[in-house]
C-alpha cells in the first residue's frame, strides 16, 4: 500500500535545512505516525494513529515545512525554555491542530490520562530549571535536552497517580513532569535532566547497536533493582541501561550541586519537602547496575552498547571515590526498606484502615531481625522490641529502628557478616514489599 502524502513529506524534507528535519524528524507525532503507518503497511493491522490520520499529518507537516517551518508543530506563539535549549514547553494551544489531537491520543493510550495547562508560575519554574542546569551542567544538559522537542506537564491522577516525572519510548520527543513538585527548582532541573537523557538514549537505540539485533524485551534477562517495590522491580536490559545511564548523570549533578554554596537564586534545595536524589544514592545505584550489565545481561548488549556502559564507568569511577563493594545489596534494599515507611507515614488518614495488617508485617519483621541479630551474635545489644501504639506511628519506627539495627551489624554499611543474614534480609524486605503493596496502592 502506497501513502502518498509520505512522499511528499520526503520530498520536502530532502530540500529543507537541518533545524526543519530536526523539527520534523523529532516529532512525537511524526515519529509515531511514521511507525504506525509502516506497521499498518507491513500487517494490515491499525495500531494507535489510523492510516488516515497518518495521510493526514504527513500532508500537514509538509505544508508546514513548505512555509517554513521554525517551531514545533502545531504550536503558535508557545514559550520556549532559555536559549541555547531548543525545547518548547506544551500548552493547550496545540489542541487546536491535526497533531495536537494526535499527540493527545497518544498520551491517553500510554498513560490514560491527559496534560493540563501550565501556569505562569510554573512555566518559570520550568525555565528556571533549564537556567540552573545551564549553570551547572552546560554540555550534558544542553546534548540531553537536543533529543527533547516538548516538556509537558500532568496533574496526579489515575496512571500517573504516584508519578513525578516520566518518558516513553512509544513518544520520542515529548517528556512529562508532575504538576505536583513543580515548586521546587532543583528538583525540576534534576527531572528535566533524568527524562531528557531516557530520551537521548531513545534516540540512540534507534540508530545505534545498543542490543543486539532480534534482541527480545520479554525473554530478556530480568535484573533485580533492590531499592524498587515489586512488582515494578524486574527489568529488562534496555530498562537497565536506561537507569545506568540516568543514574550516572544524577551522581555527576548531585555532587557539583552539593559543592555549591548557598544561598542561591533557585531558592532552597528541599523546598515543598522534597530534593534532588543527591550524589551518593545515585551511584550507589548506577554501581549496582553497571555490576549487572556485566554479569547478566553482557551477551545481549550490542557493540555501541556495551562501549557505552564502559564509557560510563568511566565517569561513575571519577565521581564516586568509595563505591560499595562488588554485589553488594544491603544498603540498597535498606532505601527501599526506608522509603516505604515513609509512604506509610505519608498518608495516615488512609492507612488507619490498614492497621491490623501493618501490625502483622511489623511483628513479622520484628521476629525475624532479632533472628538475624541473634546469629550475627548481637542479640542481646541489639535486638529490637516491638513498638506499641498507633499503627500509622508504629509502622515507620519499628522500620527506622530496623534499619539502624542491621546498618549497624555491617562493619561496611553495605554487607553483613554472613551469606546467610544478607539472605534473611532480602526474603523479608521482599516479603514485606510484597505484603505492603496492596495497601500502597488502594
Amino acid at each position: 500500500m502506497a501513502v502518498p502524502s509520505a512522499a511528499r513529506l520526503l520530498h520536502e524534507l530532502q530540500r529543507s535545512n537541518a533545524h526543519q528535519r530536526y523539527r520534523v524528524v523529532g516529532d512525537t507525532v511524526v515519529r509515531a505516525a511514521i511507525e504506525h503507518a509502516r506497521r499498518y503497511i507491513d500487517t494490515g493491522i491499525e495500531y494507535g494513529i489510523p492510516i488516515d490520520q497518518c495521510e493526514r499529518i504527513f500532508s500537514l507537516v509538509a505544508d508546514d515545512l513548505s512555509r517554513g517551518l521554525d517551531e514545533p508543530l502545531g504550536f503558535a506563539g508557545g514559550v520556549r525554555l532559555p536559549s541555547p535549549y531548543d525545547t518548547w514547553i506544551w500548552t493547550n494551544n496545540r489542541s487546536t491542530a491535526e497533531v495536537g489531537h494526535a499527540h493527545a491520543e497518544l498520551v491517553r493510550l500510554n498513560y490514560g490520562g491527559e496534560l493540563v495547562d501550565p501556569s505562569d508560575e510554573e512555566v518559570e519554574y520550568i525555565r528556571s530549571a533549564a537556567g540552573l542546569l545551564r549553570q551547572v551542567m552546560p554540555e550534558s544538559s544542553y546534548n540531553a535536552l537536543r533529543h527533547v522537542q516538548v516538556v509537558a506537564v500532568f496533574a496526579n491522577g489515575g496512571a500517573w497517580k504516584r508519578t513525578a516525572s516520566s518518558s516513553e519510548f512509544r513518544l520520542t520527543g515529548t517528556i512529562f513532569l508532575s504538576r505536583r513538585f513543580l515548586k521546587n527548582i532543583w528538583w525540576t532541573a534534576e527531572h528535566l535532566l533524568h527524562e531528557a537523557l531516557h530520551q537521548q538514549l531513545y534516540d540512540l537505540r534507534h540508530t545505534h547497536s545498543i542490543l543486539q539485533p532480534g534482541y527480545d524485551f520479554v525473554s530478556s534477562p530480568k535484573v533485580h533493582s533492590p531499592w524498587n517495590t515489586p512488582p515494578g522491580n524486574q527489568w529488562d536490559l534496555h530498562r537497565t541501561m536506561a537507569a545506568y545511564h540516568v543514574y550516572v548523570y544524577l551522581a555527576i549533578f548531585g555532587s557539583v550541586v552539593e559543592a555549591l554554596e548557598e544561598p542561591s537564586e533557585f531558592g532552597p534545595r528541599d523546598a515543598m519537602g522534597v530534593a534532588i536524589s543527591g550524589s551518593v544514592k545515585a551511584a550507589q545505584r548506577a554501581r549496582y547496575l553497571y555490576e549487572q550489565l556485566r554479569s547478566v545481561g553482557w551477551s545481549q548488549l550490542g557493540e555501541a552498547g556495551r562501549r557505552f556502559v564502559d564509557i560510563l564507568a568511566i565517569a561513575l569511577d571519577d565521581v564516586e571515590k568509595s563505591p560499595a563493594p562488588t554485589g553488594a545489596r544491603l544498603h540498597l534494599l535498606i532505601d527501599r526498606y526506608r522509603k516505604e515507611a515513609n509512604l506509610i507515614e505519608s498518608v495516615p488518614s488512609r492507612m488507619m484502615d490498614h492497621c491490623e495488617a501493618l501490625n502483622r508485617i511489623a511483628e513479622d519483621e520484628v521476629k525475624c531481625t532479632n533472628r538475624i541479630l541473634t546469629d550475627l551474635g548481637l542479640g542481646n545489644s541489639a535486638t529490637i522490641a516491638y513498638l506499641a501504639g498507633e499503627c500509622v506511628d508504629n509502622f515507620p519506627a519499628v522500620r527506622r529502628a530496623i534499619a539502624m539495627s542491621l546498618l549497624g551489624a555491617s562493619t561496611d554499611g553495605y554487607t553483613l557478616a554472613t551469606p546467610q543474614a544478607e539472605a534473611m534480609v532480602n526474603e523479608m524486605v521482599e516479603r514485606s514489599s510484597s505484603a505492603l503493596t496492596p495497601i500502597l496502592t488502594s
